[in-house]
């Protein structure tokens, strides 16, 4: 059913996914996945192309942080529904150490 809510919260305990959600762009997807939306509906929002927004958004699905909950028709094409996979994240302490320490050794 497109209109499941998320889970409440989901702590993330993967550095990949981490960084995931600190991308900028991704961090906003989020933001506007707490209902389902598609590709072209999200860029149509954030003022950009649905390419850009396809990209990000397999990023975010690999990762765990969008789900896919179904599809509508539209036209000749079939676009997907994405959707927050969760309402909060929060990233683990034990991660937040590690991405800390990576950063700090980046400079």
């Amino acid at each position: 059913d497109p209109r499941s809510p998320p889970t409440v919260g989901r702590v993330l305990r993967a550095r990949s996914q981490a960084v995931n959600l600190l991308h900028s762009v991704r961090a906003e997807l989020i933001q506007h996945l707490a209902e389902p939306d598609t590709a072209a509906g999200l860029a149509r929002k954030l003022g950009t192309s649905r390419q850009r927004v396809r990209y990000h958004l397999r990023e975010l699905e690999r990762g765990g942080l969008v789900e896919r909950v179904g599809e509508r028709r539209s036209g000749n094409f079939v676009e997907t529904l994405f959707v927050a996979a969760s309402r909060a994240f929060i990233v683990s302490p034990a991660t937040l150490k590690r991405l800390v320490h990576s950063c700090g050794s980046a400079m």
